[in-house]
C-alpha cells in the first residue's frame, strides 16, 4: 500500500488565495511591484490577486468603490497605504468613514483586513496624520479582524537610527524609498515579509 502525502496548507496559503488590494501608488506597484502583490504571489497567482489600487489617491475617493460584491470571493484586504493621502486633508470624517467602510465589508465577509498607519513622509503637508493614526488604531483592532501595519513606527526608527538592517545589509531612508514616497525593490520585499508577521498569519 503506497502512503500518499496530504500537503500541507497554511494559514497564508488560505489566507492570500484570493486577496484583494486597495491603496495609493505603493499598493499599486508604482516603481516597483507592491508589497501585497510580491507577498501574495508566494501563495497565489497573479490571476487571483484583484488590485484596485490608485497611484495619488485618497481613502476617501475610493470608498463609492468597495462594495460588497467586490469583496464577495476575496479571503483578505491588504489595505496598507490606503489613507495616506487622506493625511493632507485638514477634515478628517470622510477618511474615518471609508476605513470603516473597508472595516465593515471584512467583517461581513469574515476575513482579515490589515490597515498600514501613515508615516511621515511629507511633513507638514499632512495635517491630519497624526489625527488619522489615532483613528486607525483605535478603529483596527483584532477583535474586529483587523490588523495594523505599523508603518509610522517604522519611518521613526529608520529615521532616528539612519538605516534599516535587511537581511544583513544597511539600508538607509534614501536606499529604501529613492524619491522619498515610493518603495525600491529591498523595501518592498521588507514590507511583504511585516505583512506576513502580523496575527493573521501566525
Amino acid at each position: 500500500m503506497t502512503l500518499v502525502a496530504t500537503p500541507v496548507v497554511s494559514a497564508a496559503h488560505e489566507l492570500l488565495k484570493k486577496p484583494l488590494i486597495v491603496g495609493a501608488s505603493v499598493s499599486a506597484g508604482y516603481g516597483t511591484l507592491g508589497p501585497g502583490d510580491r507577498l501574495a504571489l508566494r501563495y497565489t497567482t497573479k490571476e487571483n490577486i484583484v488590485n484596485i489600487a490608485t497611484p495619488g489617491s485618497a481613502g476617501r475617493a475610493q470608498a463609492e468603490n468597495l462594495t460588497p460584491d467586490l469583496v464577495k470571493d476575496r479571503s483578505i484586504i491588504l489595505a496598507m497605504d490606503f489613507l495616506f493621502w487622506d493625511s493632507v486633508y485638514p477634515d478628517t470624517k470622510p477618511s474615518v468613514q471609508a476605513l470603516d467602510r473597508l472595516i465593515r465589508l471584512a467583517g461581513a465577509r469574515k476575513i482579515p483586513l490589515i490597515v498600514g498607519d501613515i508615516p511621515s513622509l511629507l511633513g507638514p503637508r499632512q495635517a491630519s496624520r497624526t489625527a488619522l493614526n489615532k483613528e486607525i488604531r483605535e478603529r483596527c483592532v483584532a477583535k474586529k479582524n483587523c490588523f495594523v501595519l505599523k508603518l509610522d513606527d517604522l519611518h521613526r526608527k529608520v529615521m532616528q537610527d539612519r538605516y534599516l538592517e535587511v537581511k544583513g545589509k544597511r539600508l538607509t531612508f534614501r536606499d529604501l524609498l529613492p524619491d522619498g514616497l515610493h518603495l525600491a525593490d529591498a523595501a518592498g520585499e521588507f514590507l511583504a515579509d511585516q505583512i506576513y508577521q502580523l496575527p493573521p498569519f501566525r
